[in-house]
């Protein structure tokens, strides 16, 4: 036997006596010979094809929330970026839910990654449509729990990401894991004060903030000192 923090596992390897772990990673025990381990050997890490289903269905499921992936522009182009690599990575399920749809620049969406409907869809030919839009704009902005609600259920998720401050970021929920990304520096001139409240509410709930640069961590510092603690520093990658 060798020493392992979750306990003493033998030394012998798969198949004859594996171990695996059952339930939490407090407890590890040794499985009859022949049987594999339901979560992945730790001292072999495999399993049977006909396990990987069952692990596939524990894995966690994150929202990004995005201004929009369809109108261009280096946030966007840095999103797709990092959604190629979470998927890469077979750990997670990954919606995106874009507040606006537009037809600029559609970003290309990574295999696995699956793109909810958007709250307001700005390429509607129809008249119908049109008005639809409107009235779905005005809700996004006065009646934003509501269209939370609509959008998307905030519990079927892990973690919910706001990709942008301001729109994005207002459909963040007010419970479970949530992350609030800044992507250029915030200030009353070019938001307004009425925005920079809102957002400041926004920020109060969000788990963490997450700046791409010392300068926009310097604009939020500036403008939510109470958020200094959760602030952290992330810069773009390609």
């Amino acid at each position: 036997y060798r020493g392992n923090r979750l306990g003493r596992v033998p030394r012998s390897g798969h198949p004859g006596e594996c171990c695996f772990l059952r339930g939490t990673q407090k407890s590890i025990r040794v499985a009859s010979k022949g049987q594999h381990p339901r979560v992945g050997c730790p001292l072999c890490g495999q399993m049977l094809a006909g396990e990987v289903a069952s692990v596939r269905a524990r894995r966690r499921k994150l929202l990004f929330i995005v201004f929009s992936y369809s109108d261009g522009g280096g946030a966007e182009k840095v999103l797709s970026s990092l959604l190629r690599q979470i998927v890469a990575s077979s750990q997670y399920d990954i919606d995106v839910l874009e507040c606006f749809h537009c037809a600029t620049g559609f970003e290309t969406i990574p295999d696995g990654v699956r793109l909810l409907p958007p709250v307001v869809d700005r390429t509607a030919a129809s008249l119908g449509s049109k008005v639809k839009a409107m009235v779905k704009r005005a809700m996004l902005y006065r009646l934003t729990p509501l269209v939370r609600r609509v959008s998307y259920r905030s519990g079927q998720y892990d973690a919910v990401i706001a990709w942008n401050a301001q729109t994005a970021s207002f459909l963040l929920p007010r419970r479970g894991r949530t992350i609030s990304w800044v992507h250029g520096t915030l200030s009353i001139e070019e938001y307004g004060a009425k925005a920079i409240a809102r957002q400041r509410e926004t920020f109060k709930r969000a788990g963490r903030v997450v700046a791409i640069s010392n300068n926009t961590a310097r604009s939020v510092v500036r403008l939510f000192p109470e958020c200094e603690e959760k602030l952290r520093v992330v810069y773009n990658g390609f």
